[in-house]
């Protein structure tokens, strides 16, 4: 934290933060993630840079859901919504209304980890090698 209090600006101060809170959800900490990506939505916030408080939005919706608040998230979803209205972005808001209509466990549904990712694309190129022999 102390590359926190030494950062000049607000923005740069919401990318740290930004990036503190995907190293907590990376160990599965989603408590302090949630807490970090308030601190990186309000300093975007005080800066004006609607595009990184929408992100922060976002990612503070994906953390609540882990955290079982739907109701939390969908809050979150709808703030980032107003703040594309505000960006009147078509693309962002029509993306950030599909995610606000769908349900909680479509957004909460676990994809492939990386290790079975990476298991099938070296079984793939294996297959392709070998066959062009």
């Amino acid at each position: 934290m102390r590359a926190y209090s030494l950062s000049p600006s607000h923005l740069e101060r919401s990318w740290l933060l930004y990036v503190i809170a995907v190293c907590n959800a990376g160990y599965g900490n989603y408590d302090g993630c949630r807490n970090h990506i308030r601190r990186a939505v309000n300093e975007a916030r005080a800066t004006g840079s609607h595009v990184w408080a929408i992100n922060g939005l976002v990612f503070q919706a994906h953390a609540e859901l882990k955290l079982n608040g739907k109701l939390d998230a969908k809050n979150s979803i709808k703030e980032a919504i107003e703040l594309a209205q505000e960006l009147k972005d078509e693309t962002i808001i029509a993306s950030l209304v599909v995610v606000s209509n769908s349900t909680p466990n479509q957004l909460n549904t676990k994809r492939k980890s990386n290790k079975i990712r990476h298991a099938e694309m070296r079984h793939r190129l294996q297959f392709f090698y070998y066959r062009g022999k």
